[in-house]
C-alpha cells in the first residue's frame, strides 16, 4: 500500500526554504527531489514555484510564522486591501486603531468603490484580523509584523 504524503508545508519555514533553495540550484533542483526532501508532492512543489511570488510577498508583508495559511477569495479583495493598506499606514503613524474605526474606513472604502452590498459586520472583521495577523487588546494593537507594534495611549 502506497504511503499517504499529503502534507501542507507552512509558510514561513517550508515554502520559503523550497523557493530560495530551488533558486539557488538556478532551477536544476528537479521537483522530484524537492518533492522527497519535504515529504510533499510534486504538484505541491511545482504549485508552489508557480505561485512563488505571491508566496514571497506573503511572507514578507505578514508571515504568520509556523502557521499554514490558505488563501482563499472572498469577494471584497479590493475593499481588504484598501483598508490594509489604511491599517498600515495608520499603525505607521502610530494611530491607535479601534474595531470600529477599521469598520468605518472599510464601509468608506466600500462606498467609494460603489459596492452597495458590502457590511463591515463582526465576521467580515474577524476574518479580516485573521487573514492580516492583526490583534486588538485594551493594552497593545499589534500585527504580525514586528513593524507594526505600537501602544495604544488611551482605552
Amino acid at each position: 500500500m502506497a504511503k499517504d504524503l499529503r502534507k501542507t508545508l507552512t509558510l514561513n519555514d517550508q515554502k520559503v526554504e523550497l523557493i530560495q533553495l530551488y533558486e539557488a540550484s538556478g532551477g536544476s533542483m528537479g521537483l522530484r527531489k524537492l518533492a522527497e526532501r519535504y515529504g510533499v508532492r510534486r504538484t505541491q512543489i511545482q504549485s508552489i514555484l508557480t505561485c512563488k511570488a505571491e508566496v514571497l510577498e506573503d511572507f514578507e508583508s505578514n508571515g504568520p510564522g509556523e502557521q499554514k495559511r490558505k488563501i482563499r477569495k472572498t469577494g471584497n479583495e479590493e475593499i481588504n486591501a484598501l483598508t490594509w493598506e489604511w491599517f498600515k499606514d495608520a499603525v505607521a503613524r502610530k494611530i491607535p486603531v479601534r474595531c470600529p474605526l477599521l469598520q468605518e474606513h472599510a464601509l468608506s472604502f466600500a462606498k467609494d468603490l460603489s459596492v452597495d452590498d458590502f457590511k463591515a459586520l463582526n465576521g467580515w472583521l474577524d476574518s479580516f484580523r485573521q487573514c492580516h495577523n492583526i490583534g486588538f487588546s485594551p493594552f497593545k494593537i499589534y500585527a504580525d509584523t514586528p513593524t507594526l507594534h505600537i501602544k495604544a495611549t488611551s482605552l
